[in-house]
């Protein structure tokens, strides 16, 4: 049921958008599409037989990216996660074994300190998993306009402050689109353990 649902969105955001926006942009809106798409599939995918799961998992382990030199920093929860840089929304394997290692810039939106950076993290996985990420925007929920979310590298840091905190249903596209403004956004499943919406943080560059 989710691709035929998932095409429907294609075709009502190429009909509406389309035209307005520039080929480039286009396809990055799609590739977010598909990677809604992806996460969409959690569902189904956090369902499966505990052989099953396990399989899955094991299978994730070996497939696991290297988390890059960028590390999330929000000092009010208490985070500080590595940042793996360009993981495909559109390949399954590739977007859970990275949130395995850390936290998901995804692929085709901006680099830290460039534009519009989406940075993707898990709310709730498998509880019996052993991965120490899986939780890691659990308490996203807790930032306010103003809050100060940091990413470090070990030549500097860039400091976002935080303009808007919100739910966003799960087809819209517009806030992982190309913006002129250099921003942060962070999203996650919402509310834990469920996919009903998401708890997307829009913070700008100081």
């Amino acid at each position: 049921k989710i691709v035929p649902v998932f095409l429907s969105i294609v075709k009502k955001v190429y009909f509406t958008f389309g035209k307005r926006l520039k080929r480039k942009h286009f396809k990055i809106v799609l590739a977010v599409l598909v990677a809604l798409l992806v996460i969409s599939s959690y569902a189904v995918f956090h369902k499966l037989p505990d052989n099953a799961a396990n399989k899955t998992r094991a299978n994730l382990d070996d497939q696991i990216k290297k988390p890059s030199e960028w590390t999330l920093s929000i000092k009010k929860l208490g985070i500080s996660v590595p940042i793996v840089l360009n993981v495909s929304g559109a390949d399954k394997d590739e977007y859970f074994a990275a949130l395995q290692s850390g936290v998901a810039q995804m692929e085709g939106t901006a680099l830290p300190g460039e534009g519009n950076t989406v940075i993707f993290g898990h709310s709730s996985y498998y509880k019996d998993d052993p991965g120490q990420y899986k939780k890691i925007f659990s308490t996203l929920d807790q930032l306010k306009t103003g809050d100060e979310i940091k990413i470090l590298k070990k030549d500097g840091e860039l400091t976002y402050i935080v303009r808007e905190n919100k739910l966003f249903d799960p087809t819209d596209v517009e806030i992982v689109g190309p913006t002129n403004d250099k921003q942060l956004t962070l999203i996650t499943c919402w509310p834990p353990g469920a996919l009903d919406q998401r708890l997307v943080v829009i913070a700008d560059l100081k």
